[in-house]
């Protein structure tokens, strides 16, 4: 399984180059800063699925640092907004809270599944945006103005045309167990990045930080993929 998922990363890499070039040829003044997002979230991948491949002794320091990060992020850019005590004590519970369905469910339990969780939100994230840039016009939510309907419908579309094709080399039974949890992965993770546009739009900012180039901070790269231990709540 995870040999055939990364042969399909590879295919996908390419698809999501093409992507690139064409949206690059619409928005020339945007070019560079799209490559170097996409050259870095190629880099991210890499060190994603090698942890997770090399087992727990080392993803699981990783996860826990990028969670601890996410949470500096989160407080440091509550106080510099001089958010009231209230709103900052809520939008903290709910952090823990997803990253305790996050590390229970999901980064403690077995690889195999952490890969395919991981697998399904970074081609569901990338795709909705390669797809929204291309496609999109209609906003979804004022919270976060960017995210368009078209990029939603390309992201899924994608993702489930993926699936089937991982899906063919399985069991029926599988197959359809693997389609039911892509779409609540889906779902959960789509939920988890309104939240943090929602908490950046409130705090008048728009990254969490620069530490990733191109992407911003720690939680603008992977608040779907923590945010994925909701589907626990939503089955």
């Amino acid at each position: 399984m995870i040999g055939l998922i990364i042969k399909i990363l590879l295919v996908l890499a390419c698809l999501g180059g093409l992507g690139i070039i064409i949206i690059g040829k619409k928005r020339p003044h945007q070019k560079k800063s799209i490559q170097v997002k996409y050259g870095v979230y190629l880099l991210i991948i890499t060190l994603i699925i090698s942890v997770i491949y090399l087992g727990k002794n080392y993803y699981l320091p990783l996860f826990y640092l990028i969670m601890a990060i996410g949470f500096g992020e989160l407080v440091w850019n509550a106080i510099k907004s001089k958010l009231k005590l209230h709103t900052v004590l809520i939008s903290v519970a709910v952090y823990a809270g997803i990253i305790y369905l996050f590390t229970t469910k999901l980064l403690l339990g077995k690889s195999e599944i952490l890969i395919i969780t991981y697998f399904i939100i970074l081609i569901f994230d990338a795709f909705s945006q390669i797809s929204g840039q291309l496609f999109g016009k209609k906003a979804i939510s004022k919270i976060s103005p960017s995210k368009t309907w078209g990029g939603l419908i390309g992201g899924f579309c994608v993702t489930l045309t993926v699936l089937l094709v991982l899906g063919s080399f399985t069991t029926e039974n599988y197959w359809y167990w693997l389609y039911l949890y892509a779409v609540m992965v889906m779902v959960s993770g789509f939920i988890g990045d309104l939240l943090a546009s929602w908490f950046k739009r409130i705090c008048g900012i728009k990254d969490y930080s620069n530490l990733i180039p191109g992407h911003g901070g720690v939680l603008d790269r992977f608040d779907s993929l923590l945010a994925t231990g909701l589907f626990f709540i939503l089955k």
